[in-house]
């Protein structure tokens, strides 16, 4: 699982550190609520590996692995942090990624019925063949019960 990997800057290229450098300042002068939050480092790491390699299989691991984490009725709160992170990528990243969507069903934050969650940036349009689209999906069990999770990126 990602949570048990450490995601460094010094495992990167020069090239790759001096970009997410100048993208780790962007994004914390934008995200300042969230600047001081334990999640903010090692969620910067991912966004930015994420949107570097148009990864949905690495995207889709790591809201896996941070919905059976979530404390009780916490759920809302990382999909928030997500959708906010996601919205500030993919307005630095517009030139590569054209959209994104990530679709969660499940008992969020314990309700007694499943709800069904999208977050969607830019272009997510999944009837037109316009735009590559990288495609991932998978479930866990966790105390509320059973989440599925799928992932769509659109890359040109």
């Amino acid at each position: 699982m990602l949570t048990k990997q450490k995601v460094t800057t010094s495992l990167l290229p020069y090239f790759y550190t001096k970009k997410y450098n100048y993208i780790y300042q962007i994004v914390g002068e934008s995200l300042f609520k969230y600047k001081n939050h334990f999640l903010f480092p090692k969620q910067v790491n991912l966004m930015f590996l994420i949107f570097t390699f148009n990864s949905s299989e690495l995207l889709l691991e790591y809201v896996l692995s941070n919905i059976k984490n979530a404390k009780k009725k916490k759920h809302y709160f990382f999909l928030t942090l997500l959708s906010n992170f996601l919205k500030e990528f993919i307005y630095i990243y517009s030139t590569l990624i054209k959209g994104i969507k990530i679709q969660i069903k499940g008992r969020l934050n314990s309700s007694l019925r499943k709800k069904v969650k999208t977050i969607s940036y830019g272009k997510t349009a999944l009837q037109t063949i316009k735009y590559n689209v990288k495609y991932s999906e998978g479930s866990v069990v966790c105390k509320e019960g059973v989440f599925g999770v799928k992932v769509w990126i659109f890359y040109e």
